[in-house]
């Protein structure tokens, strides 16, 4: 079969890239120590990250940077200063999640690839599409995808699809989980997770037990082992096998690695009729890592108990010794030296001359001191040879080296040593010259990439922050008071209140009969009030139909906008709701001026701040067309897999239910039928009453109160409680026994 194919590694320091190399891989994934999403790893210093640059493409392999956390505006000009000498370096690829550094990357280093991390939560066409039309040469889907949903994202687009093929597995999908930062005030958007989903729970409906009590794993899934699904998911149009790891091992690398460069050749040999899986690998990949089995995750469309890890992992496992032993001696050294030919010229009154020749064609000669007549001893070629010879620690080897020589003259050792040093030196460095960038404002500016010095951009808009901040002060505008519901029968009670300004409709509960969404948007708009409706987080392709199925509704009901969550939802309802306002929600990240400047390009007419920021850092990137969410449990995790189901088996029936930790906090769990995925919120609602100075701060156009487990009786009172301190400043109080002000305060690093 003629076909390329990439097996990816992760790589958490420099032994575990060479390890990675050694064992097979094409490309491993590295960080730095900063901005990427493994901040507790080993990750490598700026030095060492150079220097595996270097490394990878004299192996002829690739390296990918991981720059997959959201980039504060404090950190844009330490990112491009970071970045630029890898780019000049020759980094191959940036593996990106936030739309800032994306907008940063295609302007300043232009001939960069970036490729759209998982943590872009892409789900579909929608959202690739978009991302290639921007720049991006390669999009790392939701694991959550089946493999015809790949194919699906490959057929529409074309583009490099890059899909894990093993390691662990999140619940949530990724890039929409706040749950470790939320409890512990750790993020998984920033390199932090503190992997919280490992911990036992207890699922509860009202006050009853579902699960068993040896069964407490309830969000913990297998790690994926995607050895049995390699087949179907090239013939999707996979082209990059990613393997999950940069917290573990070079053993753990080099093993996994060696067996899936094992099966892609496989199945490069014989194709997916003679592709057959021996068990004594499965076992290999067993033996290097085992959290309770495998699962083969979403691949096969399939969700349910057989992908949780349920039990509690034994403490104790035995190490197979002699598997770690074979690794370390095959593995974890120098890679085999590179073999390279060569010819030496010994003439008597020239200059000794040395080329070194590549396999790839490269070829390269020095010159060194003149050879003299010979006092004593003329230099022989066997003499000449044997000194050349000496290759160690190079990273070459001779195959072949012919020596020229009149044998009648003279060149001291140390002349010929330095003629070698310098020969294989001149090699390397005409190896990598092709890789090489040299980064200039002129030239910049003829590739359309820069107008200003980076600095001097972010000195601009440091300015226009200030300017607006006075401004929004002086001004003293009043915001509108937006409330999102999740319960249709709060619309009703909260309308004939009359304090909300508007009204966010969660389409995934109102919009399963289209008689009852159409009703509700016109008593909204009757009653002199804005009426949006909210697009579900999860948009694969259930969601997609679901929508469609809705279009000619939502069309006629004329609502004043669309809350759009992701990339794929914003390309979705541009093209299909062309005259429908879109409005960018929370988990559209915009936690610097250029991811705003980014999300508000691509058609939304106003944001909701980042949750994850604290006020001051908020005070950097307000725009004056911003919403605050000052109300509401926040969404922790959305995932494809569902409590229900877990626990008690698929009802199809809506319903919320509870998730106990081991401190006793209670976490809502909302599954959501009409489109099938699960939202797990907050065990503690967040509460800003009391911090009106601080968010009007902020100039917001509007506050949001989110109402997704409150009765009747709660929201009409948070609503009268936020309209009298928000739109009348009035001073009141409404006490409440279990709160948090989330990060507004003490924000994230």
């Amino acid at each position: 079969m003629n076909r390329k194919i990439e097996l990816l590694a992760p790589a958490g320091s420099y032994e575990s890239m060479r390890a990675a190399f050694n064992a097979g891989a094409d490309a491993v994934y590295i960080g730095g120590r900063q901005f990427g999403a493994r901040a507790y790893a080993d990750n490598t210093t700026d030095d060492e990250l150079l220097s595996a640059i270097d490394y990878a493409h004299l192996q002829g392999k690739q390296l990918y940077l991981t720059v997959n956390t959201l980039v504060k505006e404090s950190e844009l000009e330490g990112l491009y200063r970071w970045m630029k000498p890898l780019y000049e370096a020759g980094l191959d690829a940036a593996i990106v999640q936030d739309m800032g550094v994306f907008s940063l990357f295609r302007r300043e280093f232009p001939l960069l690839d970036i490729h759209a991390s998982t943590q872009m939560t892409v789900t579909g066409p929608d959202g690739a599409k978009l991302l290639k039309e921007l720049g991006a040469v390669r999009v790392v889907p939701a694991r959550e995808l089946t493999v015809s949903e790949l194919k699906a994202l490959y057929d529409a687009t074309g583009m490099e699809v890059e899909a894990f093929i093993h390691g662990a597995l999140c619940y949530g999908y990724s890039g929409q989980c706040l749950l470790s930062s939320l409890i512990g005030g750790r993020s998984g958007n920033r390199g932090r997770c503190a992997q919280a989903c490992r911990l036992p729970f207890t699922a509860y409906r009202d006050n009853d037990i579902l699960n068993r009590r040896d069964e407490s794993y309830l969000i913990s899934l297998k790690d994926l082992c995607g050895l049995d699904m390699l087949p179907a998911m090239l013939d999707a149009g996979v082209y990059s096998l990613k393997i999950e790891g940069r917290m573990k091992s070079p053993q753990y690398t080099a093993g996994v690695a060696s067996v899936y460069r094992k099966y892609v050749d496989r199945y490069l040999e014989r194709g997916s009729e003679g592709y057959r899986v021996d068990e004594t690998d499965r076992r290999v990949l067993i033996d290097l890592f085992d959290r309770g089995g495998t699962t083969d995750g979403y691949l096969r469309g399939k969700t349910g108990r057989q992908m949780l890890t349920l039990k509690e992992k034994p403490d104790r496992k035995i190490v197979n010794e002699v598997l770690f032993k074979r690794i370390e001696q095959d593995y974890l050294g120098d890679a085999d030296p590179t073999a390279v030919s060569g010819s030496a010229r010994l003439i008597l009154g020239e200059p000794a001359s040395l080329t070194v020749r590549h396999p790839n064609g490269t070829e390269v000669t020095v010159e060194g001191a003149m050879v003299e007549p010979a006092m004593r001893q003329p230099i022989t070629a066997d003499s000449a040879k044997k000194q050349l010879n000496k290759m160690g620690g190079s990273g070459y080897i001779w195959a072949g080296l012919e020596i020229i020589t009149d044998e009648k003259g003279f060149l001291p050792v140390q002349e010929l040593n330095r003629l070698r040093r310098e020969g294989i030196q001149a090699l390397t460095k005409s190896l990598l010259a092709g890789y090489r960038r040299e980064l200039s404002d002129d030239e910049g500016r003829k590739k359309g990439a820069v107008e200003d010095s980076f600095s001097s951009i972010c000195e601009k808009q440091t300015d226009k922050k200030a300017e607006k901040k006075e401004s929004n002060l002086e001004g003293g505008s009043v915001p509108d008071l937006y409330v999102y519901l999740e319960d249709p029968g709060l619309l009703s009670p909260l309308l004939e209140q009359g304090k909300a300004d508007g009204y966010y409709l969660a389409l995934e509960t109102f919009g399963n009969d289209s008689r009852v969404l159409t009703q509700a948007v016109s008593r909204i708009k009757h009653a002199g009030k804005k009426a949006f409706l909210a697009v579900p987080t999860v948009f694969q392709r259930r969601t997609r139909d679901f929508l469609l199925s809705l279009k000619q509704t939502i069309i006629e009901a004329e609502p004043d906008g669309l809350l759009v969550r992701t990339l794929d939802s914003l390309a979705f309802c541009k093209a299909q709701f062309a005259e429908i306002l879109l409005i960018a929600d929370v988990s559209l990240y915009t936690y610097n001026h250029l991811a705003e400047q980014m999300i508000s390009q691509l058609g939304t007419v106003r944001r909701v701040l980042p949750v994850e920021l604290n006020f001051r850092e908020l005070e950097s990137v307000i725009t004056g067309k911003d919403e605050v969410i000052v109300y509401g449990r926040l969404p922790v995790m959305y995932s494809a897999n569902c409590i229900r189901k877990s626990t008690g088996g698929c009802s199809h029936q809506p319903e919320t239910l509870w998730l106990k930790d081991r401190k006793n906090k209670r976490f809502p769990v909302k599954n959501h039928c009409s489109v099938c995925f699960n939202t797990i919120y907050n065990s503690s609602p967040l509460h800003l009453l009391d911090c009106r100075e601080e968010v009007m701060r902020l100039a917001p156009t509007g506050i949001r109160l989110l109402f997704t487990t409150e009765d009747e009786k709660t929201a009409m009172q948070l609503v009268q409680a936020y309209h009298a301190v928000y739109k009348l400043h009035q001073n009141i109080d409404y006490p409440m026994d279990d709160f948090t002000r989330g990060h507004y305060r003490r924000g994230i690093e």
